[in-house]
């Protein structure tokens, strides 16, 4: 609960904090989860204890220190190859692109394959029309 933490809410969608003094998953096993938006996080963060009281639209969440940690220190291996905090944003994005789509492909071909669809869907060719919408607008099932 380190208070440069605090302000990350207002920076992040759905961050939360861990006590470490407590425990360390948040809130506790044994108390019901925090529930939030469907669609928001991935399934394996989803809280399976839960599923069967689940509110409409809602699911159960629980923030976990070894997921946290871990997922810190793999950004924090690629921005240390960041050298200017200009373009800093554009290795975090690459960072959360490959973590989040395309290392849930599969394979290498997979990933290839999901690579180019969705460069082709950014970058369409002359005379077609890029994508416009941000993801956070997207519909579709990838975004």
């Amino acid at each position: 609960m380190w208070r440069a933490y605090n302000t990350c809410g207002q920076i992040f969608s759905g961050h939360g904090v861990v006590n470490h003094t407590v425990n360390f998953v948040e809130p506790p096993k044994h108390l019901p989860p925090i529930w939030v938006p469907a669609g928001r996080f991935s399934p394996e963060c989803l809280d399976k204890q839960w599923e069967d009281a689940l509110p409409p639209n809602m699911e159960p969440i629980r923030y976990h220190t070894q997921h946290i940690e871990r997922s810190w220190r793999e950004l924090k291996r690629v921005l240390t190859r960041c050298n200017c905090p200009r373009v800093s944003t554009s290795y975090i994005g690459e960072w959360m692109y490959r973590t989040n789509i395309l290392n849930r492909e599969g394979g290498i071909q997979q990933q290839f394959c999901r690579f180019m669809r969705d460069i082709g869907r950014a970058y369409p060719g002359i005379g077609y029309i890029p994508m416009t919408r941000d993801i956070e607008d997207c519909q579709c099932p990838e975004c």
